[in-house]
């Protein structure tokens, strides 16, 4: 299923363009920012959701649990050592989460996006678009795996990517309807 989002809002499906490693951040985190646009999305497919999880706050911390796909495990370190503690999404995460669960869609919210590769990309996010005039409003989503990607990791809950996709679709409009 493809939908197609307004011109003038802005979404992005990384994983297929941001490997989860330091190489890879560093990549997605040195791409131009795009200005005027009214939504900056971000997703990402993590094994430990079990639905669409709205990411409310991110950290200045990178603290790998484990390495990433380069073998790099940055531990206690600031994603911006000069940078603040933390930034919040700036989108309206409630009102999204309660349309994404009125349409049948498994989802949450979540307090923060973690200390490995996703709360990196969504801080720099953050901090990047705070330096901007009429910033566009931005946030970060994790989603859970395929269920052609269960296997791999058995630990999580699988979502197919027609439901996936109907639940950004859903939680973009909510966005937009406020």
């Amino acid at each position: 299923m493809r939908w197609t989002a307004p011109r003038w809002v802005v979404h992005r499906w990384w994983p297929a363009n941001c490997p989860v490693s330091s190489a890879g951040r560093r990549r997605c985190c040195s791409r131009p920012w795009r200005r005027g646009r009214l939504y900056w999305w971000w997703r990402w497919a993590w094994r430990a959701v079990t639905g669409l999880s709205f990411e409310r706050v991110a950290i200045n911390l990178d603290d790998a649990p484990i390495p990433d796909n380069a073998g790099q495990q940055p531990v206690d370190v600031a994603v911006l050592p000069l940078g603040p503690a933390a930034y919040f999404s700036t989108l309206p995460v409630k009102r999204m989460l309660d349309a994404v669960r009125a349409a049948g869609i498994a989802a949450d919210t979540s307090q923060t996006a973690g200390t490995f590769v996703c709360n990196h990309v969504f801080y720099q996010l953050m901090h990047t678009l705070a330096g901007m005039p009429n910033a566009p409003r931005a946030g970060f989503i994790h989603v859970p795996v395929l269920p052609e990607q269960q296997a791999l990791h058995p630990l999580g809950q699988a979502m197919a990517l027609r439901m996936q996709v109907e639940g950004v679709r859903v939680a973009l409009q909510a966005a937009l309807a406020g």
